[in-house]
């Protein structure tokens, strides 16, 4: 495998670039016909792509790979001007879902073909916030569960709110392999 950096500054957070995983013909053969999950280099590797062919003003594509460690100053940046939405591939208990970040609505909707309860991605979804420093890198994990409603909030001091929602995957997932190319789906 190879892991180039693709270099693009209407679409990489950071300025060395996001890496993009390559590989061989065959493991790319493997992967249309196997029952074995995806890895998560090929899953980042998608959504960067993706993003990257898009080139939306309005969307960045960030991916949280190790959600919960104490984060460096270095490791959270500012949106670019103009961006609405953040859109992050999530890895928790060997399932990946898509999290879409709406910055206005201060709202981070779940798309998970399993349907996983909320607090399942409590801890990735605190992560995508502080690296883009919608939220101080020091918070502490304090979402609670809003009664009568499928959904968590997270109140900061000043009365700053977001919100963790589930929202309707584009297809549900009939079997424990498939999370992989139903969240590139998404």
């Amino acid at each position: 495998f190879l892991f180039p950096l693709l270099d693009c500054n209407k679409c990489c957070v950071f300025k060395s670039g996001t890496p993009v995983s390559i590989g061989p013909v065959e493991y790319y053969k493997k992967c249309l016909e196997t029952t074995c999950w995806f890895e998560q280099d090929f899953m980042r590797s998608y959504a960067v792509l993706a993003s990257h062919v898009m080139h939306d003003p309005t969307l960045q594509v960030f991916n949280v790979s190790t959600p919960g460690q104490e984060l460096l100053d270095t490791q959270c940046k500012d949106l670019r001007p103009g961006v609405t939405q953040v859109v992050s591939v999530f890895l928790q208990k060997a399932h990946y879902s898509v999290a879409v970040l709406d910055i206005e609505e201060q709202v981070i909707m779940i798309y998970d073909g399993l349907n996983y309860k909320t607090d399942t991605w409590k801890v990735c979804a605190l992560d995508l916030l502080k690296r883009f420093k919608l939220v101080s890198k020091d918070v502490k994990d304090s979402f609670e569960f809003v009664k009568g409603k499928k959904c968590m909030r997270l109140t900061l001091s000043g009365g700053q709110k977001w919100f963790l929602k589930n929202g309707e995957p584009l297809v549900t997932q009939r079997n424990d392999y498939d999370c992989g190319p139903l969240a590139c789906l998404q």
